[in-house]
């Protein structure tokens, strides 16, 4: 990516029925526009939940002067066996965050039991209080969406080196997906953490994303075959709730460096490191 071109962020949303069915997004130069754009729509036509009944795709220039670069949260992955054992451990991590027991619970009841209306996915992700687990989004059923961000090429072959080193190599787009938005999420100074897991049917595994421990990924976040998932930011009650907003939907962000990845770790490892 070369950052003396102009820049286009693609994004795409695929929904049926009205419901949200898949997303994604990448930033490239003019002449990757029409492959990229066609890579996008193929995957919507081709999601494992079904097909489409809308696809939108929305093309913006980007102004490369006022774009962040940024390098990924450290990555790792903690050793679980069960749904329960998960959840224990994700609270446990967010709970070393600085989130209260009580609202780390909440978080996970709620995309347990699906985050939009009636139990059904949301395009976007909870905002919730740190202390009171109160939810500030503005629109509960659309959340925010974290947009405008992408990696490098050279990062990209960095990072997919490291994941096959420690056994996730086939892993490599679902988790580079979730490692770039996690680390602009994170990377914000009014986010303390982010717990995330797939609405994908397919895919059990989700994250916790923290300042301190970084990138923690978790399997078994849900049963299998479960379409249902979604993500929260916890935040402070008195942050600039619209300039927040703005920076995780509007900034544009490029990770250009990789940081440490590190293999399946037990619990106790994990808490007892600083790998900021």
């Amino acid at each position: 990516m070369e950052q003396n071109n102009k820049l286009y962020s693609i994004r795409m949303r695929a929904s049926k029925n009205d419901r949200h069915i898949s997303g994604a997004e990448r930033i490239v130069c003019h002449n990757e526009i029409q492959d990229v754009s066609a890579d996008l729509i193929t995957r919507a036509l081709t999601h494992e939940i079904g097909s489409p009944d809308s696809i939108i795709v929305t093309i913006d220039t980007v102004d490369a002067e006022t774009t962040h670069n940024i390098i990924t949260l450290p990555f790792c992955t903690v050793s679980v066996s069960t749904v329960k054992e998960a959840h224990e451990v994700a609270s446990a991590i967010l709970e070393d965050s600085g989130i209260s027991r009580k609202v780390a619970e909440r978080a996970l009841t709620i995309l347990k039991n699906g985050p939009g209306e009636g139990g059904t996915n949301m395009r976007g992700a909870i905002i919730m209080d740190s202390q009171t687990s109160e939810r500030l989004e503005p629109d509960c059923s659309r959340g925010i969406r974290a947009s405008r961000m992408d990696m490098t090429k050279e990062a990209r072959k960095i990072l997919m080196e490291r994941l096959a080193q420690v056994g996730l190599g086939k892993r490599f787009k679902c988790i580079s997906e979730s490692l770039i938005l996690a680390s602009k999420v994170v990377g914000a100074t009014e986010t303390i953490a982010e717990l995330c897991w797939s609405d994908d049917p397919g895919n059990v595994n989700g994250y916790v994303a923290t300042k301190k421990h970084g990138y923690v990924r978790i399997p078994h976040m849900k049963e299998p075959n479960l379409p249902i998932g979604g993500r929260v930011f916890f935040v402070d009650s008195d942050i600039d709730l619209e300039s927040y907003i703005s920076k995780i939907e509007k900034m544009t962000v490029i990770v250009s460096g990789v940081s440490e990845v590190g293999a399946e770790q037990p619990l106790g490892h994990i808490l007892g490191l600083s790998l900021t």
